[in-house]
């Protein structure tokens, strides 16, 4: 058996946990880090849910929230850029966990819709290239 082979297979019996091998290859866009308000708007629900995101890219967010979100629940988000811009978006919950020390969740949430989407991406994208490269 190849060297690297072994070295993989050693690996894979020791952590168990495969999900830092799959995450960057199924990223379609590059994160930043970028801490800035962000309001959930539940569909049927008339008060928004107020978050902070932890990272940003062309395709979603990733949000710190008090309560738990059901997978696949589709929202509005109103992101906050930091050059005061507010996006406003469709975008489903991709992922949820519970943060180990205290009763609060992360979640990913990636940006859907047809054509809105399209210019969420392009707007984002733009604000990165120029305000975090």
């Amino acid at each position: 058996m190849h060297l690297f082979f072994k070295g993989l297979m050693s690996f894979l019996k020791k952590e168990r946990d495969f999900s830092m091998i799959y995450t960057a290859e199924m990223r379609k866009f590059d994160r930043y880090n970028h801490k800035e308000p962000v309001e959930i708007l539940f569909r049927g629900k008339g008060v928004p849910a107020g978050s902070l995101s932890g990272d940003l890219s062309g395709g979603g967010v990733r949000v710190f929230i008090n309560d738990f979100m059901p997978l696949n629940e589709e929202v509005t988000l109103q992101v906050k850029l930091a050059d005061g811009r507010v996006i406003e978006c469709g975008a489903r919950i991709v992922w949820i966990r519970k943060n180990r020390f205290n009763d609060s969740y992360q979640a990913g949430l990636e940006f859907t819709g047809d054509r809105s989407v399209v210019n969420v991406q392009r707007v984002i994208s733009g604000y990165l290239q120029t305000h975090l490269s």
